[in-house]
């Protein structure tokens, strides 16, 4: 291995291991955050979603979803969990949100490199840390196989 490889795998490692970490402290974040949500209404749409894909597939969509894309009929779905977030009294979010916030602020760098949101002042939409955690769950397992491929590089050697 060339010594320029040596120094990128070095410079490299460091940034992937905390991005990952990043990604990670986000998503349990958010996951307590979600907890405020009634769990058998989540999981009401979440089965409906599945049941309306499952239909799309066999070219049996409901007349509301017709003319959609899988996309949109997704984007449907979302929507209903951010609804469901919205209904929370937002006194009971306060502490959870300023800690998501906190860390945002904390690592602008990687907030910016995977295009997510971070407040500006106050707190985001729901709908933004609804795309924020998408964005974080989207990326941590090819953060983490590159985290894990580049120590199992340093274990072989």
């Amino acid at each position: 291995m060339s010594i320029i490889r040596r120094i990128e795998d070095y410079l490299e490692y460091p940034d992937k291991f905390n991005m990952l970490k990043f990604c990670v402290d986000y998503k349990e974040l958010s996951e307590i955050l979600w907890g405020f949500v009634d769990e058998n209404d989540l999981k009401i749409i979440e089965e409906s979603l599945n049941q309306v894909m499952v239909k799309a597939l066999i070219g049996q969509v409901p007349k509301r979803f017709e003319g959609l894309s899988k996309e949109q009929i997704k984007s449907y779905f979302d929507q209903r969990k951010i609804e469901l977030l919205d209904e929370v009294p937002e006194s009971s979010l306060i502490r959870i949100k300023k800690r998501l916030n906190d860390l945002l602020i904390k690592n602008l760098s990687y907030v910016k490199r995977l295009e997510m949101k971070a407040p500006i002042k106050g707190n985001l939409e729901n709908e933004e840390y609804y795309n924020n955690y998408l964005i974080v769950e989207s990326v941590i397992p090819s953060l983490q196989y590159a985290v894990d491929s580049r120590k199992n590089k340093k274990g072989g050697k």
